[in-house]
């Protein structure tokens, strides 16, 4: 999240996709090991199975390096785009931007891609909304919503979720 009143910050949890096919360097015919995004379903079975990082062990093994890329990231778009992080609550704005990396066999995290605006299910029954949707956009709507919407300065107060880049 980037905020032009608070700076940036990186929400600590997220998700794993993991493919329900296993990977196979020689064969790229067959594109169920690579499509796991959930929208790239090649039917109407899911191809992926959806994991919140609270459950994954190797998590904080990966956490820092990713950080790390994230921070570079955002450093380089600050360079480009100053004006996003001008602070200024009279003006408030901020913006999501979700991560995209990929694990490789020694568990070392190598950044696809960057998605402005990413998708967020609003489906009930969707395996990620109670694990881990449903707290992200309440400690959106507390830390960054709210704070937008008031001039009481004691309202502002960023969730320990969300850590300072």
């Amino acid at each position: 999240v980037i905020t032009n009143f608070l700076g940036a910050f990186l929400y600590q949890h997220g998700y794993f996709n993991i493919s329900s096919q296993p990977y196979d360097s020689t064969d790229f015919t067959t594109l169920s090991p690579h499509l796991t995004n959930e929208h790239l379903s090649l039917n109407s079975t899911a191809n992926v199975y959806q994991v919140p990082t609270t459950r994954c062990s190797h998590f904080n093994r990966v956490f820092g390096t990713m950080r790390q890329a994230i921070y570079h990231c955002l450093e380089a778009y600050q360079k480009k785009t100053s004006s996003m992080y001008s602070m200024s609550l009279s003006l408030g704005a901020f913006s999501i931007f979700g991560f995209d990396f990929v694990l490789d066999n020694q568990l070392d995290p190598w950044l696809l891609e960057v998605n402005h605006c990413p998708c967020f299910p609003t489906d009930r029954a969707h395996p990620l909304q109670l694990h881990l949707y449903d707290g992200f956009w309440s400690d959106m709507i507390d830390s960054f919503v709210v704070p937008m919407t008031t001039s009481d300065e004691s309202l502002i107060g960023v969730s320990d979720n969300f850590i300072r880049l």
